[in-house]
């Protein structure tokens, strides 16, 4: 990464001569604004362990607290990575207690005006899709109606001939993967019996 955002650094420092649409030359000072990556690559970039935020400095077993975290910083993650590369900073204190990870050079460091932190996009994937609907809708559907009525349910899903036209209705949705399927048969028919 550090090579392909290379251009980046002298054009950040020194800016770029851009025509804008009315025909007037500005200096332009070139960022990275956005860095879309799914949760573990997010983690790697921002140097900090998987259980942990790459945005903030929360703890992992207060994820789920309504307290606001404060935000990561560029200079305070590069200082902890500067004393830990050094011997000046314990492992378990780095890892256990920061959840930072010894990436002593990582790519952003070179890029002028940018705090890689305010760059990182929401992952759907493993935030929404994972986080809300698998780990607490299935769970909470689950504890509603109990594990046995949920199967039951899923299983009652293949004899609905009302579900097989709206799918064949929708041809987008033969693009869905078989588990999103099964997850969505799964909500829908937990929320059939709940009412």
């Amino acid at each position: 990464m550090a090579q392909v955002l290379e251009p980046l650094v002298s054009a950040g420092e020194n800016g770029v001569e851009v025509t804008c649409p009315d025909h007037q030359v500005r200096r332009m000072h070139p960022i990275v604004a956005a860095y879309v990556a799914d949760f573990p690559e997010q983690c790697l970039v921002a140097c900090c362990m998987e259980n942990r935020c790459p945005k903030c400095t929360v703890k992992h077993d207060s994820c789920g607290d309504m307290r606001v975290s404060a935000p990561r910083k560029r200079e305070t993650t590069m200082e902890n990575l500067r004393l830990h590369s050094q011997g000046e900073m314990s492992s378990d204190h780095f890892e256990s207690e920061l959840g930072l990870r010894a990436i002593y050079s990582p790519f952003w460091t070179a890029l002028p005006h940018n705090d890689i932190f305010l760059c990182m996009t929401p992952d759907i994937l493993h935030q929404l899709h994972k986080g809300v609907f698998k780990d607490h809708l299935v769970s909470w559907c689950t504890k509603i109606i109990g594990e046995d009525e949920l199967d039951a349910h899923h299983q009652n899903y293949t004899t609905q001939t009302w579900l097989y036209m709206a799918m064949s209705e929708l041809p987008y949705l033969s693009y869905v993967s078989g588990a999103r399927s099964q997850c969505r048969a799964m909500l829908g028919n937990s929320i059939l019996a709940l009412s």
